[in-house]
């Protein structure tokens, strides 16, 4: 398996400076990190805020208060319904 890893931390002055200079980011996906007791509905639609603001499709939102990790992740896709 060949995985890229790039490491990026994105603000939105970042993310707005990418844009404007019409920069591609390929097969990109948006990871979201969190340690909550509960996942609120605010924080799926803040990764589906960066999706948009990105013009990208996939994302993850990882909560990682969680006895099995697997339980913590939830897939946020962009412009399905």
């Amino acid at each position: 398996m060949n995985l890229r890893l790039k490491r990026e931390v994105a603000t939105a002055d970042a993310i707005f400076e990418t844009q404007r200079h019409g920069e591609h980011r390929g097969n990109a996906v948006v990871v979201e990190l969190k340690a909550k007791s509960a996942i609120h509905p605010v924080d799926k639609a803040q990764v589906l805020s960066h999706l948009r603001l990105m013009n990208l499709r996939l994302g993850l939102l990882i909560n990682f208060h969680e006895i099995k990790l697997t339980d913590g992740v939830s897939r946020i896709a962009n412009g399905y319904s």
